[in-house]
């Protein structure tokens, strides 16, 4: 393995599923996106994103990184709006994945190779998160 190693502080997914879930009220609603890494190799993550009326703006979430498996986990919160704008946008069918990219408040060190380097199991504040949904 390489010894050059990068600093990160986004991480860039691809979508792979989406499924929305709805509560009994119309307040509970949840996305599940389980989506593969591309800025680490041979990982996954499951977005877990919820909404509120008036969520706090940053951090959004946060982020479980273990140490033993290449499954991560990140729970976020958005506002109404946001969450039914995101939402929409993943109902669209596209000829392309989607793009999910997440701001974290801690940087990662990543080979050039792609390999995550950590000792520990990391939980890191998620401060902004972006979608590119392809229209055509």
């Amino acid at each position: 393995m390489s010894e050059h190693w990068e600093q990160i502080q986004t991480l860039q997914m691809s979508l792979q599923t989406a499924e929305l879930r709805l509560g009994p009220q119309e307040d509970i609603r949840e996305l599940r996106l389980s989506c593969s890494l591309l800025t680490i190799a041979r990982g996954s993550c499951l977005l877990v994103i919820t909404a509120q009326d008036a969520p706090s703006s940053s951090p959004c979430g946060s982020i479980h990184i273990s140490v033993d498996r290449p499954i991560m986990t990140a729970d976020i919160i958005l506002s109404n709006r946001d969450f039914d704008n995101l939402t929409e946008g993943l109902g669209r069918p596209t000829l392309r994945p989607v793009s999910v990219i997440l701001a974290l408040q801690k940087q990662l060190s990543v080979s050039v190779e792609g390999y995550l380097r950590i000792e520990a199991d990391q939980h890191i504040d998620i401060v902004g998160i972006s979608t590119q949904i392809p229209l055509k």
